[in-house]
């Protein structure tokens, strides 16, 4: 019997959470009748699968406390009569809002399901600290289930929020891997040269990505490998910091700044290897989405999912403290700081191995084709496909 699944996010626009909804949408809509419930129309960055449905308020980027309340009001009495007239099996809610207002229009007509997609503890900011981190520790034990995007992060809610061990579950994130397969093929947006060595990161520029711990570690593998380049995809409030680092450290012309990127993958596939130096993640897309590429993996051991990503056989509370960890699917190098720095401070000892493990990339080329085809294994294993069928089991 086909199941009927509600699915609860405040948009269809901008980032991962939303990403996975309408990802998510697509695959499941083979098994079950998927009905999408958001704030607004807006525009849908992602193709989906599904009926929306919305709140009926207007759209806007600006989630103030005023239209957080609002929003949380109408989401709690409109989904109080979905749930009753809706012959839904489960509704599943992304993102902290929507998780409240999921559980709070109450679990007796279908299943709660809630999906935290962040390591809870890492958000120190002052809203999270007085307002998200309370209701989280009041209100997900009432959730049927708490999907969490990693086991890091499952035991973070376990140990720093209280939730029940048997409410709680872990559903990694899948990779569309026809979709970017597809989108790997198109031309890139940024030319990339021949007989230069690219190493790629993409993600957002602020601090919890830690670039410039990257811009310090290449600098240093730019003086012995001239042919070496870094590209970074994105965007945000660093990007001035990170220009003007990557001049004091000499390397203003060896980083290329290529902005936010529609298309990726075009680049990732035509670059040598990939580079993360995130401070922490729920669960890093960019780096199964890399790995989809083809591109070996270099990454710091960041909180949480790197581990589980590059080396599931190993338990993701160990954590690199030096050297280079040759894992199963990339290179592991220890975390770096966190410490905003300037050019000419002197390399951390996790910077200085990242260089290490760079300049290992570049010299070794079977060391480079391994991990292309463990990468590409490792991306088949966290499918779309196998990752939705997990979720069907939670309804």
């Amino acid at each position: 019997m086909r199941k009927k699944i509600l699915f609860l996010i405040t948009s269809l626009t901008g980032g991962g959470a939303e990403r996975v909804v309408c990802n998510l949408s697509r695959v499941l809509e083979k098994d079950a009748d998927i009905d999408i419930l958001i704030n607004s129309e807006s525009d849908r960055d992602y193709p989906h699968g599904g009926h929306v449905l919305t709140l009926g308020m207007d759209f806007t980027k600006k989630l103030t406390w005023s239209v957080q309340l609002k929003a949380l009001l109408k989401r709690m009495s409109i989904l109080r009569k979905l749930k009753k007239d809706g012959g839904y099996d489960a509704c599943i809610s992304f993102m902290d809002s929507a998780n409240f207002a999921n559980i709070l229009s109450g679990r007796k007509h279908c299943k709660v399901i809630v999906s935290e997609r962040i390591m809870l503890s890492q958000c120190r900011t002052k809203n999270y600290i007085r307002f998200v981190h309370p209701a989280v520790k009041l209100l997900y034990p009432h959730a049927d289930v708490v999907a969490a995007v990693s086991k890091e992060c499952a035991l973070d809610l376990k140990r720093n929020f209280g939730i029940p061990k048997d409410k709680l579950t872990a559903v990694y994130n899948g990779v569309d891997l026809p979709f970017i397969k597809e989108m790997a093929d198109k031309k890139p947006a940024v030319e990339l040269e021949e007989d230069f060595f690219y190493f790629l990161n993409i993600g957002r520029l602020l601090q919890q990505k830690g670039q410039w711990h990257l811009i310090r570690a290449f600098s240093r593998v730019s003086r012995s490998h001239k042919n070496a380049r870094l590209m970074i995809c994105g965007s945000g409030s660093d990007e001035a910091y990170l220009k003007k680092l990557a001049k004091e450290c000499g390397v203003s012309k060896e980083v290329i700044f290529a902005g936010f990127c529609y298309n990726p993958y075009a680049i990732a596939s035509r670059c040598d290897a990939y580079v993360s130096t995130s401070l922490f993640e729920g669960f890093s897309n960019v780096l199964i989405e890399a790995m989809a590429c083809g591109l070996p993996i270099i990454s710091v051991d960041f909180k949480s999912s790197a581990r589980e990503i590059m080396s599931p056989d190993t338990s993701f509370e160990h954590k690199q403290q030096k050297g280079i960890e040759r894992a199963e699917y990339g290179l592991i190098t220890p975390q770096n700081s966190g410490i905003y720095r300037e050019g000419s401070d002197p390399l951390e000892e996790s910077e200085s191995a990242l260089v290490k493990a760079m300049e290992l990339m570049i010299k070794d080329d079977e060391l480079r084709k391994h991990y292309r085809e463990k990468s590409l294994e490792r991306a088949q294993q966290l499918s779309l496909e196998n990752i939705a069928g997990k979720w069907l089991e939670l309804v």
